[in-house]
């Protein structure tokens, strides 16, 4: 008998060390999923601002979003107006790139 509740509390401890890693394993991943996720957003948000800055700075204006998401969009959209009278950011690199080739 006495083999036989040691060998139980073995199964015990067992199972309760196997629930525990698989508890500690998809915090982790929870964690992990959620930190990129921060990243992820963190990066976006600074690109748009850094991209808005230089839109703005050639004469555009960059409005921000309002309203809800369509469904499945996963990310805020960039609206983006440029004066019609102006050359647009792919003309004025070509203009550049035109001007220093000569």
């Amino acid at each position: 008998q006495h083999l036989q509740d040691r060998h139980f509390a073995m199964e015990s401890n067992i199972g309760e060390d196997i629930f525990d890693a698989r508890n500690v394993l998809g915090r982790a991943i929870v964690d992990a999923h959620t930190s990129m996720s921060d990243q992820y957003n963190n990066m976006l948000d600074q690109l748009q601002t850094k991209f808005c800055e230089i839109y703005q700075g050639e004469g555009g204006i960059c409005t921000d979003f309002i309203g809800p998401l369509e469904e499945h969009q996963e990310h805020i959209p960039l609206v983006l107006h440029w004066p019609e009278d102006q050359p647009t950011v792919v003309e004025r690199l070509q203009q550049i790139q035109d001007s220093l080739s000569h």
